[in-house]
């Protein structure tokens, strides 16, 4: 070991030894050199230089390409190989010499470790595209057009755009060709019907109700612009559960005989996670889909407000007089949104259930989506009557973001609304219910997407209160980072789940609460959406309970996707207790993520 230290110590040394000459005509380098009145600006100008260097190296890589785009080779490789600066500050030696206040910086690397630079940008484009066929497979469509497209990018800048394979549907295929072919696929398998048309004449205003199914299913998620009649919406409308909204209003609420919507599928606005991505997506450009612009006939249109009938489905126990009375005061409640009215249904509500109302109403420009019918599921649990679930519309005037949520009315026993909440997604609920009956009873599952439900729209509403008491004192929270490197990871907790980029920073109850608000109190809005539930149960007949669920976060300033793990108690409902939550930002390495065999009871 001895022996070892000082032959290595030897040959640094050694490199240290060399001078800026020596270095530069040895033909072992690649290097760049610049200087400045300071360190970081002559080392900035080496950088620039270097990068020049490595893009001569490069540029044949990129003739088909820029052929594509009858571009300039050398301006292009050079504008790919700027998005690499960070990466080659790490990988490149640098060698400084300061002389009458001027600072000069020699920045290289050794020819054959050129390859080491493009490995981390290999490995993203492979995760990008993992992520995209779980997201498809979910029809998780917005996703998979998302993660798609994003390997892609990063696949154009990569010197192995043309070479670059993966095992596809039992094949090596070529990424180049599969990725385009993929995303044009998935655009092309969306079918996007006219569901209903409502003109209000009082409001000028068309709401169109849109039903957007691939492959027979409702889509997961999806975001869109549309054209108005003089210009392009600025705000991105979000499909939830296969159900998108389009609004018009003045003369084009009664002119327009189409409507026309372009598919995002670039998501710019998220890459800002991501800086390496960000740089990427504003230095090179994706081939243009054409099937992402999408043109139907407004066939359906119904003149004067549509005055919305309940069509009630009763999941258990409810009375016919009970489900009657739950009914119409939900349907009075929702025809009191549309008109803004609420002077004859304040005594429909609970204290409680009127402070969650009120908040709800100043989640965004709450609307309800107006159908033909309002489909209704009631239940009773808990003594609760639950009236499940009013499709609305959420929007925030200073963002670009929309967001369609399903609200859910719980009334107490005397027959007044005591709380209200956003639905769990489609498939989320079906996750949940579908487990066998070894697994719980109905009404054991039914309360674990209550509680899903609950916490969710904690979070949506920003209710601290909720939060507060449902997180055990003791509660173990961790909450997962993706390094940088040389990034100091002092004062991280690091579980039995292993993945070398992921670290964990373990927080208490009174930290992790202090931290959402002030995320509460700097945002607009927070909203979330759950996929890929999977539940289980600790054991025994214990209502204790780990749930892995993705989720999909969104803000003013940053939005993600990630997985959730939660640990709760549900054997005293009426107050649940969590007793472990993390989150990661990606699966690791043999695709899991933490659960509750991560954890000792």
């Amino acid at each position: 070991m001895i022996r070892i230290l000082c032959i290595l110590l030897i040959f640094q040394m050694s490199l240290g030894s060399q001078t800026f000459e020596e270095i530069k005509s040895s033909g072992k380098y690649l290097w760049g050199e610049g200087s400045g009145s300071s360190l970081a600006r002559a080392d900035k100008a080496a950088l620039k230089d270097l990068i020049s260097q490595i893009s001569v190296q490069v540029e044949s890589s990129f003739s088909n390409i820029v052929k594509e785009e009858n571009g300039d080779i050398e301006e292009f490789t050079e504008s790919v190989m700027s998005t690499y600066s960070a990466t080659t500050l790490n990988q490149a030696q640098r060698k400084v010499e300061e002389t009458s206040g001027r600072t000069r910086v020699l920045r290289y690397i050794e020819k054959v470790n050129i390859a080491r630079l493009f490995e981390n940008r290999r490995l993203k484009i492979l995760d990008f595209l993992s992520n995209g066929q779980t997201a498809e497979e979910d029809i998780r469509i917005g996703d998979a057009l998302r993660y798609y497209a994003w390997s892609l990018a990063l696949l154009r800048s990569h010197p192995d755009v043309n070479t670059l394979s993966a095992q596809l549907n039992g094949q090596d295929l070529l990424l180049i060709t599969w990725l385009p072919d993929r995303i044009s696929a998935l655009l092309q398998g969306l079918d996007i019907r006219v569901n209903s048309a409502d003109y209000d004449r009082s409001e000028e205003k068309k709401t169109v109700v849109l039903s957007i199914l691939y492959a027979g299913d409702p889509v997961g998620n999806l975001d869109y612009i549309y054209y108005t009649g003089d210009s392009w919406t600025t705000r991105h409308t979000s499909v939830k559960d296969g159900l998108g909204l389009i609004e018009y209003f003045g003369i084009s609420a009664t002119a327009l005989k189409d409507m026309r919507l372009k598919i995002e599928y670039r998501y710019d606005s998220r890459s800002r996670v991501d800086p390496e991505l960000q740089d990427v997506l504003e230095n090179t450009d994706l081939p243009y889909f054409k099937h992402s612009d999408v043109r139907l006939p407004l066939t359906v249109q119904t003149l004067g407000p549509v005055k919305m009938r309940p069509a009630v489905t009763v999941l258990n126990s409810v009375s016919d007089r009970q489900a009657r009375s739950a009914t119409d005061r939900v349907v009075e409640v929702v025809d009191a949104v549309k008109t803004g009215d609420f002077d004859d249904v304040v005594q429909h509500f609970s204290p409680s259930g009127a402070e969650m109302f009120a908040r709800l109403l100043k989640y965004g420009n709450a609307e309800v989506i107006p159908t033909s019918e309002l489909k209704l599921q009631l239940l009773e649990l808990n003594g609760q009557t639950i009236v499940r679930s009013v499709p609305m519309k959420f929007s925030f005037p200073e963002n670009n973001r929309e967001f369609v949520e399903d609200v859910i009315f719980t009334l107490n026993s005397g027959g007044q609304i005591d709380a209200v909440s956003f639905g769990l997604g489609h498939r989320a609920v079906s996750d949940i219910m579908s487990k066998s009956e070894r697994f719980g009873s109905i009404e054991q599952k039914q309360q674990i997407v209550r509680f899903m439900e609950d916490y969710k729209t904690a979070y949506c509403l920003e209710r601290i209160d909720f939060l507060e008491s449902v997180f055990a004192d003791n509660a173990l929270i961790l909450v997962g980072q993706v390094l940088k490197q040389g990034e100091n990871i002092d004062s991280m907790y690091s579980g039995r789940l292993k993945n070398e980029d992921v670290q964990y920073i373990r927080l208490n109850k009174s930290e992790y609460l202090n931290r959402l608000r002030r995320i509460f109190g700097t945002n607009e809005f927070v909203n979330i959406h759950f996929e890929e539930t999977e539940v289980r149960k600790v054991g025994g007949e214990e209502m204790v309970y780990g749930i892995q669920i993705a989720q999909n976060y969104h803000s003013v300033n940053y939005a993600d996707f990630g997985y959730l793990f939660l640990m709760f108690d549900l054997n005293n409902v009426k107050e649940p207790k969590i007793y472990v939550r993390s989150w990661q930002p990606e699966k690791n390495a043999e695709g899991r993520i933490m659960g509750l065999e991560d954890f000792l009871f």
